[in-house]
């Protein structure tokens, strides 16, 4: 429900990571009925959600025709490019999306602290030069997941630490190791063997 409470957002995001629940959160950004002061709100609730929670790609707000919002957007002039193949529209591409979209990103980073990434947002140049932010936040999704995916490699890792440490402790594994060991030393021993024989020195029989 868009129109929940922004303390019941985050209550709820906090009670879900704490009954061991994966927080995915997904947005939609380049909303032209948004304005500054709005997509502000919406960072600063982010940097109050847990800090382990993963964000999809934020895509832009696609207007169809006929939508109530779509015709708001009409009147007001706000409508831009028109999707091709779709009954859609985007808003005009404006700086401010990009560097929202951005920071709304950064914030599932617990690398970053909240008062760095609150220095970002209030930073007149970043604000002029959102392929600043964006760098940033590519070079944050290329460390941290795995390619391609929205699996952290961090939490990727401790699973195949976990998993690996489970082998282990396998009677499976233990027999194989065994068996893997008993035939190394045989072959090591047939070796030895065959090697014994090669440099041993035939008698030479007088005449």
């Amino acid at each position: 429900d868009r129109n929940m409470a922004r303390q019941r957002m985050i209550d709820s995001a906090h009670l879900l990571n704490n009954i061991g629940v994966d927080l995915i959160v997904d947005l939609i950004g380049n909303n032209p009925m948004e304005d500054e002061q709005t997509m502000r709100e919406t960072f600063e609730m982010l940097l109050e959600f847990p800090e382990d929670f993963v964000m999809h790609e934020v895509n832009p707000l696609a207007m169809y025709r006929n939508f109530p919002i779509t015709r708001v957007a009409e009147s007001r002039g706000l409508l831009g490019p028109m999707l091709e193949g779709r009954n859609a529209w985007l808003a005009e591409d404006k700086p401010e999306y990009h560097f929202w979209t951005a920071m709304w990103t950064l914030t599932q980073f617990n690398a970053l602290p909240r008062d760095t990434l609150r220095s970002m947002a209030d930073d007149p140049y970043l604000r002029e030069h959102p392929e600043v932010v964006e760098g940033i936040m590519q070079g944050f999704l290329k460390s941290s997941f795995m390619n391609g995916t929205y699996v952290k490699k961090d939490r990727k890792i401790q699973e195949m630490e976990e998993e690996q440490s489970r082998l282990n402790g396998s009677r499976l594994i233990r027999l194989a190791r065994r068996l893997r060991d008993a035939k190394n030393t045989f072959v090591r021993s047939r070796s030895n063997a065959n090697g014994r024989v090669r440099t041993q020195q035939p008698e030479t029989v007088g005449s």
